[in-house]
């Protein structure tokens, strides 16, 4: 699936048009629609993805996108970076 930025609510996508996928993944892997249509699943949308990426990494805004679905989609704890907040606030405090 594209980045997305983490959200509660549950989305169906029952609903969701496929050709816009299907012309991404012509448009990234260089193939037909027949060849694209027999692509494995898996293959397939990671090459949606990754023309939505390389979409996205061509703009500024685009870029400061990834970068915030990055850090809102990371569950792990900082330590170096708690560690360097504690010792600020220690020495301004």
């Amino acid at each position: 699936m594209p980045p997305t930025m983490p959200s509660t609510e549950k989305k169906s996508t029952a609903n969701a048009e496929i050709l816009p996928v299907v012309r991404r993944v012509i448009h990234y892997s260089g193939l037909n629609y027949f060849q694209a249509m027999q692509l494995p699943c898996d293959l397939f949308l990671a090459m949606a993805k990754n023309d939505y990426v390389d979409e996205l990494n061509q703009s500024e805004e685009g870029r400061e996108y990834l970068e915030k679905c990055k850090r809102l989609n990371t569950t792990d704890i900082d330590l170096e970076g708690l560690k360097d907040f504690e010792k600020e606030v220690n020495t301004n405090g």
